[in-house]
């Protein structure tokens, strides 16, 4: 049963990470396709037709993935393999999109901001949500998974210092990567005492 959830969490990072590179590629068609090809104004490529399907989807997966993942690897029960899995999934998809996506969502922001919210573009919340998913299963991580966990936070972290917008959008980037850190280390506690709570009930005999 562990591993088949395993499998299903990695088909799910495989699959969504696979679209954001599919949702990059549509964008800058179009961008090509105009002669803007670096082009980040919404005044001057706004998208439209597949661009704009693509950016939508590219929200939509960034948002509700890490909470997906989450559920999957959550809903085990099996130890604390899930942790470290369920971060690593959504690891992957969320450097993806903040590397890869995120840069032309700066196009249509206004259109998704709705739907940004889900994600805020940074893959460090992103993690934090799937790991507080998870913690809130009442999973007890193993050294192990708490090593491979930190190990995407580090990389999670570097994604995020690469700022996608450029411009006159540097510094709303900035601004909501201020959010999005501040409720990063705020998931990341309330997952930490979801999980110490897990232990001292584990601890108690009977």
């Amino acid at each position: 049963m562990k591993t088949r959830f395993l499998i299903a969490a990695g088909v799910v990072s495989g699959v969504a990470t696979g679209y954001l590179l599919y949702a990059a590629s549509v964008v800058q068609g179009q961008l090509d396709a105009v002669g803007l090809p670096d082009c980040r104004d919404p005044n001057l490529c706004w998208p439209s037709g597949a661009a704009m399907d693509a950016l939508q989807g590219a929200h939509l997966v960034a948002g509700l993935v890490p909470l997906l993942i989450g559920v999957l690897l959550g809903a085990t029960r099996s130890g604390g393999w899930a942790l470290g899995a369920g971060v690593a999934a959504t690891g992957v998809v969320a450097v993806t999109h903040r590397l890869v996506t995120a840069p032309y969502t700066v196009i249509a922001n206004d259109y998704f901001e709705t739907t940004e919210l889900l994600h805020l573009n940074h893959p460090g919340f992103m993690v934090a949500v799937t790991a507080l998913v998870i913690a809130a299963f009442g999973q007890r991580p193993s050294r192990g998974s708490l090593i491979l966990a930190g190990l995407v936070a580090a990389v999670a972290v570097g994604a995020t210092l690469v700022n996608p917008a450029g411009g006159p959008f540097a510094g709303d980037y900035r601004l909501a990567d201020g959010v999005g850190w501040t409720l990063t280390v705020l998931l990341g506690l309330l997952a930490a005492a979801l999980v110490q709570r897990s232990r001292k009930r584990e601890s108690i005999p009977g």
